[in-house]
């Protein structure tokens, strides 16, 4: 009965009704719009927060070597050898020039286990990588979508042309090819933030050692690798093969390594100094990096934050006014119904249902505008999302305003007799 008196009730004040449909749409949107950049902001700290709140060095990589032997570093274990008191490293690895399809060029890399599971770049078919791939004999990889006739499951015959090394990798995932993976670009000047530890595929192809065959200028696809399953295939490293040589990977990139509480000054200048033999772009201690990031991150939103707020009070004042006028209109109807002989508390009843479902399908309308914002790319689907935080936001401001109609309409009443609201009304 409430329920459908309050669908009247709109249809009667079709006007009020849309204009507040409308003006909580658009708060909604701007709720959805707030708490993405928020999000944005911190999804890059977020990936690598455990290492920046620790003891360590964040690295971008061009080539790692071994001072005392110049070996290429292939796996993590081997640098930890190396240094005082490590705690944990994460890596990543360039692999030497290889083809598919006979002569299509394409880049490898390969990322340490922690890596993997601490960030996962924008996937358009099938699944990102995970260390918990079954060895089943094959590679499993990763290859963004500009590779040429690739689908998920196809099993690509991957060739090291030096040597003449083929093996067969088994493709679980296509990445899209603007997503922005965990690496860095030689090209770009450094910003000391955790941004340049993130990189597209012409950063990535602008990072590190490439073999004369591979044209910096051209764009070439990338396929990306457990490092940890690449350690255990026999064609990896040194084979039976010429000169006893193998598919070469190097660390290159991004490397973060932390170290343990019990580090002293000195035994980290010493691991610096170790560091420091490797070809690098850079090197910053992992403090330095969350302080500039930190202070990048709030920067931005406090600019954001006042014309935020701007907004949703002008807007929060147009909804309250209008919802003002809506249940004064309304009180002609109540008094009709109260004289009828319904009672006050059942007329306020009606007014919260007419709440509820100007919110509800002011939720609706939202949802529609964003997806539709969605498929014809007026948003950028990156950047703006649904989050948990819009959605908690938007469950209080309705019930902010369901109990504001339940207020509302009782001041109006207070001691007021029906006969008098039809006279004022």
């Amino acid at each position: 009965m409430n329920v459908r008196l309050a669908v009247r009730e709109i249809k009667r004040h079709l006007t009020f009704s849309f204009i507040i449909i409308v003006l909580l749409s658009a708060i909604f949107f701007m709720f959805c719009i707030m708490t993405s950049v928020v999000s944005y902001r911190f999804t890059k700290y977020n990936v690598f927060k455990n290492q920046l709140t620790a003891k360590g060095e964040a690295i971008r990589v061009q080539m790692g070597m071994l001072p005392e032997n110049s070996k290429f570093i292939k796996k993590k274990s081997e640098l930890s050898e190396v240094l005082h008191h490590v705690d944990s490293i994460q890596g990543m690895y360039q692999l030497s020039e290889l083809t598919y399809h006979q002569y299509y060029k394409i880049m490898g890399w390969a990322y340490d286990d922690e890596m993997i599971r601490a960030y996962q770049p924008e996937m358009i078919e099938g699944e990102w990588l995970s260390p918990d791939f079954e060895e089943e004999g094959i590679l499993k990889a990763v290859v963004t979508a500009d590779a040429r006739d690739v689908s998920i499951g196809d099993t690509l015959v991957i060739t090291e042309p030096m040597y003449h090394l083929e093996m067969e990798v088994e493709i679980v995932g296509i990445a899209a090819t603007d997503s922005e993976f965990i690496g860095c670009d030689a090209g770009n000047a450094a910003s000391g933030t955790i941004n340049d530890y993130f990189a597209d595929t012409k950063g990535l192809q602008n990072t590190g050692m490439y073999s004369p065959g591979i044209n910096l200028d051209v764009q070439h696809p990338v396929l990306f690798f457990v490092n940890d399953q690449l350690s255990r295939h026999p064609y990896f490293d040194s084979v039976a093969g010429a000169n006893g040589q193998g598919i070469q990977r190097v660390m290159s990139g991004v490397l973060f390594i932390t170290f343990a509480d019990s580090i002293t000054e000195d035994e980290i200048r010493e691991n610096e100094a170790v560091l420091s033999n490797f070809s690098l772009y850079a090197m910053n201690s992992t403090e330095e990096i969350r302080e500039k990031t930190l202070e990048f991150i709030f920067e931005q939103l406090y600019t954001l934050f006042p014309v935020a707020v701007g907004i949703a009070l002008l807007v929060f004042t147009g909804i309250f006014s209008v919802e003002i006028l809506s249940t004064k209109e309304q009180l002609h109807n109540y008094s009709i119904y109260y004289i009828t002989g319904m009672r006050w508390k059942d007329c306020i009843k009606i007014n919260l249902w007419h709440e509820i479902i100007i919110h509800i399908a002011s939720f609706v309308i939202f949802i529609g505008l964003y997806y539709i914002s969605y498929v014809f790319h007026f948003i950028d689907k990156n950047l703006i999302k649904i989050h948990g935080s819009c959605m908690v936001m938007i469950v209080l401001l309705s019930i902010v305003n369901c109990l504001f109609s339940l207020i509302v309409p009782k001041l109006m009443i207070h001691k007021t007799e029906a006969v008098q609201m039809l006279k004022v009304n």
